[in-house]
């Protein structure tokens, strides 16, 4: 499972009523019902990721995300 996750709603006051350390205990929270339900691996995708895509496909391949070994071309 793949999650992409704004930093800002953690802290950015704006999009969150709650305190940063209650909002990353909720994260935790999540992640544990996730895997009670059989979600094998989470991957925390960030915006730094997807600028710095080296960085999303090592996340990835940690995962065990299988590549393919040639791009298609998608059928849209």
């Amino acid at each position: 499972m793949l999650e992409f996750d704004g930093l800002g709603k953690y802290s950015n006051p704006s999009m969150t009523r709650r305190a940063e350390e209650e909002n990353i205990t909720r994260q935790a929270r999540r992640d544990k019902m996730l895997f009670d339900q059989g979600v094998s691996e989470i991957i925390h995708c960030f915006s730094e990721d997807i600028y710095r895509p080296d960085r999303l496909v090592r996340k990835l391949v940690a995962a065990r995300v299988p590549r393919l070994r040639h791009a298609r071309e998608l059928p849209f």
